[in-house]
């Protein structure tokens, strides 16, 4: 595959990202309105987690049905398949890199990100100690952060950490 389709495969992906980012917001204002929430977000760190909180592991295809049987309780470990844990990983942590590539946010909106991937991904029984740990490091340094923007190399800290996050998940999960 060329770099040019390369480059161009990126450009839709962060595209799709940020339309889903978008949708989430939308969908719920559509809940508020509707009243079917009954309490509203008052920080930012709520919305984000509530972002989070609509992103479940994948549903089983007619294709992978039969070896697919997992549940938000259990760890991604236990889900049988190292495809469906790195798709999960991916829809998890791919908006947060996003969202420090493409904006300006300030650190306590990516530390609610930061925060609600950690509680989807990383389970008290499970042996990701060290993303935990990571996780934990990174969350200290956005809420010393507060309101302010993050510096790019900052950013790009944050960026490594969360690809080093993405291998160790993925790789752990095939063990």
């Amino acid at each position: 595959m060329s770099e040019e389709n390369l480059a161009e495969i990126k450009k839709l992906i962060d595209s799709m990202q940020s339309g889903l980012v978008e949708l989430f917001d939308q969908l719920r204002e559509l809940r508020r309105l509707l009243g079917s929430t009954d309490e509203s977000p008052t920080s930012d760190s709520l919305t984000s987690s509530s972002l989070f909180s609509e992103i479940s592991p994948s549903t089983p295809t007619e294709a992978t049905a039969g070896d697919i049987d997992t549940t938000d309780d259990e760890p991604l470990t236990d889900s049988g398949s190292s495809i469906v844990v790195d798709e999960t990983v991916s829809l998890v942590l791919d908006p947060i890199t996003n969202e420090l590539q493409s904006s300006d946010a300030p650190a306590d909106v990516i530390a609610g990100y930061v925060q609600a991937a950690k509680d989807f991904l990383i389970k008290e029984e499970s042996s990701n100690n060290k993303v935990a740990h990571d996780m934990d490091v990174v969350l200290k340094f956005l809420h010393a952060r507060g309101t302010k923007g993050i510096r790019p190399k900052e950013r790009d800290n944050i960026l490594k950490r969360i690809k080093r996050w993405k291998v160790h998940l993925s790789a752990h999960a095939e063990s």
